[in-house]
């Protein structure tokens, strides 16, 4: 025979209020049916922790990511402007040469 049992008149949570346990076995009494429910509430507790614990870890990865990102963007930017800058001055160099080789004055360069 099946029954139900409400678990609010075996728990006071607030969570606790539209929950049922179906009852296969008419041989299962309220003290089981609660001490069954408080290990599962135990075991929904300790999951939550768990989760709650691995979505920190997981935030702190992801800020870890963003920070070496953005290391990763400086450090990129810094080597091109330099390596621009250093381009730069040896065609300078290379055209002021050119330019006095072939006795050309570099105004302006």
């Amino acid at each position: 025979m099946l029954s139900s049992i409400q678990l609010n008149d075996l728990c006071d949570q607030e969570a606790c209020k539209d929950c049922h346990i179906l009852i296969i076995d008419d041989d299962l009494d309220n003290t089981t049916v609660g001490s069954m429910h408080r290990r599962l509430r135990q075991a929904v507790k300790y999951q939550t922790r768990e989760l709650q614990m691995t979505n920190t870890k997981l935030a702190g990865f992801a800020s870890e990511l963003v920070l070496s990102e953005e290391r990763q963007r400086r450090e990129l930017s810094s080597n091109l402007h330099d390596s621009t800058i250093q381009k730069l001055a040896l065609a300078r160099i290379q055209m002021e040469t050119i330019a006095a080789s072939h006795g050309e004055r570099s105004e302006g360069w």
